[in-house]
């Protein structure tokens, strides 16, 4: 997914009224992601509201414990429960190299 210039433009333009961002939606998935000890993946997009930048999640899909299938198109996500006892208590890694592979392909 790419953009051109007068869409770069654009979002430029947007982001420079951005004062905070909202991940309430991304929360609330990876709390249920880490409650059920699944996987959940789905499509992620973002919408300038007043001066917030949302992050809105769409498209869930729900796996196993350590797999789950990831949309094919979009701007995908998808989380990693395993061994996570509360948000709290897990971190943000690098992808996976098969996670990298995954993106190679359809980002070539």
């Amino acid at each position: 997914m790419s953009l051109d210039v007068s869409q770069a433009r654009d979002l430029v333009k947007k982001m420079k009224k951005v004062s905070k961002i909202d991940f309430s939606r991304v929360k609330e998935i990876a709390d249920e992601s880490i409650k059920k000890q699944a996987e959940l993946a789905g499509n992620w997009t973002t919408k300038v509201v007043n001066d917030t930048l949302q992050v809105d999640i769409k498209n869930i899909l729900s796996g196993k414990v350590d797999e789950v299938s990831i949309p094919t198109t979009g701007w995908t996500f998808h989380t990693h429960p395993r061994g996570c006892p509360s948000l709290d208590n897990c971190s943000i890694i690098p992808p996976s190299s098969d996670d990298m592979a995954i993106f190679a392909e359809r980002y070539d």
